[in-house]
């Protein structure tokens, strides 16, 4: 399936290519015929407007140009770049006063040559299943706060990331979202309160990664007997940080897995500006330093802290 045509009568597509043509081989070209209402063309993709909204509905999988940077549009939909044959960049970048909406999941799936994806702060994804699976040469991400809440089986088998950021909005992290990244080498866990189920990274042993536990997080969650919780990611790190000014609540066995001395840790800590990490009584207005984060080379001790809480100690 080389090319595509759409007639003047036919108005009523939902999306063309990607997952809905997995099969049909490659495509290198849209046609539509002078004066349908509905769906053009643009730069070798396909569009349709309903009612003033503009999304993209289509592209040309052996489409030969290997960057695109969508913008001036409203929504993107399910699945469009997936299997794409020579895309290595894209960029979506929403405005404040027209953000874009990704529809649906698997937007690259099984794009073996995307390496660099962006989406600003002003792009919003409805279902990031899939989103970058088998994605083999992907090694840079640049996605905003706030664009998804979950990720399921998202990045798996992105055998080339290197590095990640989980965002402070995201609420869930689903099953095998990272099986196959056996290139992360780092891994910044920067949401307040998330959900993460125990196989999330799969069955392996890899990936190994350094772990940085952002400032933005409130709670290190583990829920026994749920099949989540934090501990799946400690367990998995070679080295743990902390950013501050932060307090953190840490339930117990959350850190399970990090070694010592964070296996054991919980409870309500502070952690300082240079990633010292306290444990306080709000009681006694007592604390001490359990933990002090790789990397500081002039480590300073106050005299006193004061965490979020009010107290100080």
């Amino acid at each position: 399936l080389e090319r595509v045509y759409f007639p003047v009568s036919l108005t009523k597509v939902t999306a063309f290519g990607g997952t809905y043509t997995y099969n049909c081989g490659v495509q290198s070209e849209f046609i539509v015929a002078e004066g349908n209402p509905v769906l053009y063309t643009d730069n070798g993709c396909l569009y349709k407007n309903e009612s003033n909204k503009i999304t993209l509905i289509g592209y040309p999988s052996a489409r030969e140009a290997t960057s695109l940077v969508i913008s001036n549009i409203d929504a993107v939909a399910e699945g469009i770049f997936c299997a794409s044959t020579n895309l290595k960049e894209v960029k979506i970048l929403g405005t404040e006063t027209r953000p874009i909406t990704i529809e649906g999941g698997s937007l690259f799936r099984n794009s073996k040559q995307i390496k660099t994806v962006t989406l600003n702060e002003y792009v919003k994804i409805n279902n990031a299943s899939y989103f970058f699976q088998w994605c083999t040469s992907l090694d840079s991400i640049n996605i905003s706060n706030g664009a998804t809440t979950s990720w399921y089986q998202s990045f798996d088998g992105a055998s080339a990331l290197t590095e990640f950021t989980l965002s402070k909005d995201i609420a869930w992290v689903f099953c095998y979202a990272f099986q196959g990244t056996y290139a992360l080498e780092k891994l910044k866990y920067d949401s307040s309160n998330a959900g993460i189920e125990y196989n999330s990274f799969g069955t392996e042993y890899y990936p190994r990664f350094d772990l940085v536990i952002g400032n933005n997080v409130d709670r290190l969650n583990e829920t026994p007997n749920s099949n989540r919780g934090f501990s799946t990611v400690a367990s998995r790190a070679e080295s743990v940080k902390f950013e501050g000014d932060n307090q953190i609540t840490i339930d117990s066995g959350a850190l399970k897995g990090a070694g010592a001395p964070l296996d054991e840790l919980s409870g309500t800590v502070w952690v300082d500006t240079q990633g010292i990490v306290y444990l306080y009584d709000n009681t006694t207005k007592n604390a001490e330093v359990v933990y002090v984060s790789p990397g500081i080379t002039n480590i300073v001790i106050p005299k006193e802290i004061t965490p979020e809480s009010g107290v100080t100690c």
